[in-house]
């Protein structure tokens, strides 16, 4: 509170200057040693600026540690981006970027501080000013709103050149009584990715609050703008050694500069001469937000015009507008039967729109009957719609359940041992099973059903087609296999490649057609220099018993195919193998890239490598002692050689099973099983647990997989020991965040797989709490 007031002490003589007429000055390029700008510091920082030369002196101090962010060094930076980066970003050419502010950490207590909100600008390195838009000057952006962005509603604009800051909604703290806010609030930048993300781009985020006292006693705390400054922080998406995709918690800094009232600068904020001036200020807190780059959404909305200069654009034309006024009420649509409208229904209160956050399952949804050992490995399919599940007793089967009808629809029956690995194809007509039987088997349900048919079809008839009908390829190996996994370019249609590990030491590479399964190559998975695990020379000693040699054995134990073609192959042993595994025509190209073996991971079995979406250069990582970690390893020669652990999260007993985790679709949740029959989950990005006792997971055994569905809030935990279940459980959303987020999208009734529920089907779900109809 002191430095609040002596800020506004140091600044008062700009206050005295309101006779003066307003000088607005937009020179070329940022000059900080300008006058009108030197001025709106404190006194004391002006007397520091002088003495720079002196400062720099001390640049090793806390006071100094922060001058070199700013818009010259990063400039000067920017020419170091490495090459494997510039691939990248030309990754991001017909993709926008997702922008969400999540929250900060506790702010300081000051009574001023009443409802904050963020104001985002996005600044170009090169000018010093906003962002212009890569499509010029005639055409703006998509979802600009009054300082907001509606990834689900299109405007019109005038001919505003450049990307005008915005702003979230504010957060009101006195509802919880806590100085922890949190918006939780989407963006969409429809711009150009590449664009936007490019090396001189910086985003700036101010947290400022409108004080309606201060305003009305006119102080001197305020800012020109009439809003009271709290704190600010920066993001460079693209730095100068990785890019900061995904989930970032940014240090927060004090503002020292006040806008003198007869200086202006309209494409310059004034937290950017913060963010240049050479001594920052650390604020005792961060804010966290989350970045990432997607495909621009398919179906946007042109609405009425929020200002004069956008052009007024109805949703509909005239004539439809007058016949849906004389069509009947929804209640009474006869285009919807009441099975599809339930149905549909349901499904609106489980889905996960694609720009909106998961959501963490709060209800038991369904209990699936498995076997007599239970269920050891589960996956959903890419469109969410069905659950594999590898079951065994006295035999083994996959079965396929419907998540959307809540029933079981397939038994595939062929594997005779222990399922290990389930993965489905990217279009969901192929599904690649590894098992303990010493084979991995390909099955198919695109060739045995017409086009578009669900895999509901199939039982339809009086048989189950089993292995004979929906098996494409038995690929038999040696010994054990413990994982399998497609190639993710699969432009190919029915060819492509796969790849799976064995016991005996091997990964294997096959191109499988309709017509045949190449075997094209064998990765020998051993170290490229002296283990230190080897070191043990458990194999080299005669005496040593069959179990201790069994253990001394290398082996891969998961794979997973990251972006960029890149193949992680995680072993027996707790080493991590690199490849980048390109294809060039048919044939694969596998090139070891790194092995990564840390000393706390030695000896123990990486159960499985997980993805954290948008962001692959982290992995998570579980291995066999008890742990999961969050680390970075290199994925060319010119990273830097060294992987770090980042992240660890303990709970879950897993040291003698193959326990298995997950991460959620948008990379906020980590998901995991346990010896002990328990269910764990954290936050990723704090590494906080959560408590998640009021979903009852009562496991008397052991919890060996868990899966989070990619369309749904919901999630399947698979019992194995002794009779027991899969358990499904979903977030069901209520009939006011329905409302708010599912509204404004429309439905094609000749699309079966519509991606949101119609107008009708919410206004029934508005009738049943509020016993009206809105629409």
């Amino acid at each position: 509170m002191q430095e609040s007031q002596s800020y506004a002490t140091e600044n008062q003589e700009n206050e005295n200057v309101s006779s003066f007429p307003l000088i607005e000055v937009e020179t070329p390029e940022l000059l900080m040693t300008n006058t009108n700008i030197r001025n709106g510091f404190p006194f004391w920082e002006r007397i520091s600026a002088a003495c720079m030369g002196c400062a720099k002196a001390c640049s090793a101090t806390e006071r100094f540690i922060t001058a070199g962010f700013t818009s010259d060094t990063m400039k000067a930076e920017s020419g170091e981006i490495t090459e494997r980066m510039r691939v990248v970003l030309d990754q991001f050419h017909g993709k926008v970027v997702y922008l969400k502010i999540c929250d900060t950490g506790g702010l300081e207590l000051d009574p001023h501080i009443i409802h904050p909100f963020v104001r985002i600008h996005v600044i170009d390195l090169n000018k010093n000013t906003y962002k212009t838009k890569s499509h010029g000057s005639g055409v703006v952006s998509y979802f600009e709103k009054l300082g907001q962005i509606d990834s689900t509603k299109k405007y019109h604009s005038g001919n505003c050149p450049f990307i005008p800051p915005f702003s979230t909604p504010p957060c009101d703290l006195r509802d919880k009584g806590e100085n922890d806010p949190h918006w939780d609030e989407e963006f969409i930048l429809d711009d150009d990715a590449f664009f936007l993300l490019d090396p001189n781009t910086v985003i700036l985020f101010e947290i400022l609050d409108f004080n309606f006292k201060l305003i009305k006693q006119g102080s001197n705390l305020l800012r020109k703008d009439k809003l009271y400054p709290i704190a600010w922080a920066f993001l460079r998406p693209v730095g100068s050694c990785k890019m900061h995709l995904g989930v970032s918690k940014l240090q927060l800094y004090k503002f020292k500069y006040k806008a003198p009232l007869n200086f202006s600068e309209h494409h310059r904020p004034e937290v950017l001469y913060n963010f240049n001036w050479y001594n920052k200020t650390k604020y005792p807190s961060f804010i966290r937000v989350e970045l990432h780059v997607m495909p621009p959404p398919e179906v946007t909305h042109e609405y009425f015009s929020l200002s004069p200069f956008q052009i007024e654009v109805s949703e509909k034309p005239w004539e439809e507008l007058e016949g849906l006024a004389e069509r009947p009420l929804a209640k009474q649509s006869p285009e919807i039967d009441n099975e599809y409208r339930e149905k549909q229904r349901r499904l609106a209160r489980w889905r996960k729109l694609p720009t909106e956050g998961c959501k963490i399952p709060n209800s038991l949804a369904k209990k699936f009957e498995a076997s007599e050992m239970g269920c050891w490995r589960l996956s959903f399919s890419h469109n969410g719609k069905y659950l594999a599940a590898g079951c065994t007793d006295t035999k083994t089967v996959i079965k396929v359940f419907n998540v959307e009808d809540m029933e079981q629809v397939l038994i595939l029956k062929g594997h005779a041992d222990l399922i290990h690995d389930i993965k489905w194809s990217e279009k969901d007509d192929y599904l690649l099973t590894s098992s303990t039987d010493g084979t991995a088997k390909l099955w198919s349900f695109s060739e045995v059903m017409d086009p578009g048919m669900e895999i509901t079809g199939m039982t339809a008839s009086n048989f189950n087609p089993g292995t004979a009908q929906l098996l494409r390829h038995d690929i038999q190996h040696p010994s054990y296999v413990f994982s399998g996994v497609f190639h993710p370019d699969q432009t190919r249609k029915h060819n492509f490649l796969i790849a799976t590990a064995c016991f005996d030491g091997n990964v294997r590479l096959w191109v499988s057609t309709p017509g045949e399964l190449i075997k094209t190559n064998e990765l020998k998975i051993v170290p490229q220099q002296k283990s230190e695990f080897e070191l043990i020379n458990i194999l080299g000693d005669k005496n040593a018993s069959t179990e201790l040699k069994l253990l001394g054995h290398r082996h891969p134990n998961t794979l997973v195919f990251g972006e960029e073609n890149i193949l992680y192959i995680g072993d027996s042993l707790g080493m991590i193998h690199i490849y980048d595994l390109r294809v060039r025509g048919n044939s694969p190209q596998p090139t070891l890239i790194h092995q990564v073996e840390l000393d706390e991971m030695l000896g123990d079995p990486i159960n499985i490598i997980n993805l954290i979406p948008h962001d692959d250069r982290m992995l998570i990582v579980q291995s066999r002692d008890n742990v999961i970690r969050g680390l970075e390893p290199p994925r060319n020669e010119r990273d830097n050689p060294q992987t770090l652990i980042y992240k660890r999260f303990f709970g879950p007993r897993c040291h003698r099973y193959n326990i298995r985790s997950c991460v959620s679709p948008d990379g906020q949740y980590l998901l995991s099983g346990s010896e002990d029959g328990k269910l764990f989950l954290w936050d990723i990005a704090t590494e906080l647990p959560y408590e998640i006792n009021n979903l009852e997971v009562n496991i008397k055994d052991m919890i060996g997989d868990v899966a989070w569905n990619p369309v749904y809030n919901m999630i399947a935990v698979a019992g194995f020991g002794s009779d027991l279940p899969v358990i499904v459980y979903v977030y069901t959303k209520t009939v006011e965040e329905i409302e708010e987020n599912l509204v404004n999208y429309p439905v094609d009734y000749q699309n079966p797989e519509m991606l949101v529920p119609h107008k009708e089907v919410i206004s029934d779900l508005a009738y049943e709490v509020h016993g009206e109809y809105n629409y």
